[in-house]
């Protein structure tokens, strides 16, 4: 009996150290845990490819802004900008209140949105007005290799040498853009006399129209219209007195039956001319009678007469 009680213990115990062995271990302490340790590997040369440019990188990236000087800013003097997603205009209209002034300023300035390090990007041009196709002034300018931060700005008068005041004109910029060959050197271009090959050029740079607006004079115009509006009251009347006219359309059908009743009246004004000359017959006849009244009372009647009397007479 009691070996049997020892092996009994022996399995209980057994069993508890395997139930033990099974429960998991106590969580370490985060102070006391080390931090797990990672192996970056190896870094491998980085090669840079060669940045390839052509002439629609310069079309793309430079461009020409103008608007209104401040100088230019008047009472009378309005400036209305509109912008494209890119903030970068697109037009500008000026409107010009008279009196006009003798002078109004434009202020233009060119923007780069890149560098071109190896391949200096030139631009000109000149600023054109379209009603007379007066050249007003011109902008060149070098973008190299700080091309983000290199400015051009230029200024011209929109008035110079009108000689009549349109209703508008536009200004426009007539330019060209050049991409240079590699390794010329940015200090040593000149943007007016540089030279490129012909797949590097384009007649192309971007720059917003402005367009100058000249306004009437407000007096003017109400005297312009005050003239009508005291006309208008005596035209209405006149179509009023035009219609009734309109009305006596019949008037003409009138005057037509008539024409042709004349024309059928004289026709029976000729019957009665052979009437009168039957009238005049039993005249004629009418004229023995009085003879025959006269031969009663004369001689002829007694000359019938006395023809029977001498005949009596002679048989007595």
């Amino acid at each position: 009996m009691n070996i049997r009680v020892l092996f009994c213990l022996a399995g209980v115990l057994a069993l508890a150290g395997w139930l033990v062995g099974c429960e998991p271990p106590a969580p370490a302490d985060p102070q006391e845990a080390e931090p797990p340790s990672f192996e970056a590997p190896a870094e491998e040369p980085v090669t840079a490819r060669p940045t390839v440019l052509d002439i629609g990188d310069v079309e793309a990236q430079v461009w020409v802004e103008g608007t209104i000087d401040p100088e230019s800013e008047d009472a009378g003097v309005f400036a209305q900008e509109m912008v494209d997603r890119r903030q970068r205009r697109n037009m500008v209209r000026i409107l010009l209140e008279p009196p006009y002034p003798d002078e109004l300023w434009l202020h233009y300035e060119t923007t780069c949105e890149r560098n071109f390090p190896d391949t200096p990007a030139v631009i000109r041009g000149s600023f054109v007005r379209d009603v007379d196709g007066a050249e007003l002034g011109r902008l060149a300018g070098v973008f190299g290799e700080d091309g983000i931060n290199t400015h051009y700005t230029t200024r011209i008068n929109a008035l110079e040498g009108l000689e009549e005041i349109p209703e508008s004109f536009l200004i426009t910029f007539d330019g060209e853009a050049l991409l240079l060959e590699s390794g010329v050197e940015e200090a040593d271009v000149d943007p007016e006399e540089a030279e490129t090959t012909p797949g590097r050029q384009s007649n192309f740079v971007y720059c917003n129209p402005v367009r100058v607006i000249f306004l009437e004079d407000e007096d003017e115009e109400v005297v312009v219209e005050d003239p009508p509006e005291a006309e208008e009251p005596p035209e209405e009347p006149e179509p009023e007195e035009v219609e009734p006219p309109e009305e006596e359309e019949p008037e003409p059908e009138v005057t037509e039956d008539p024409e042709p009743e004349t024309a059928e009246e004289p026709e029976p004004e000729e019957d009665p001319e052979p009437e009168t000359p039957e009238e005049t017959e039993p005249e004629e006849d009418e004229a023995p009678e009085p003879e025959d009244e006269e031969d009663e009372d004369g001689e002829p009647a007694d000359g019938g007469n006395g023809n029977e009397d001498n005949g009596e007479d002679g048989a007595a």
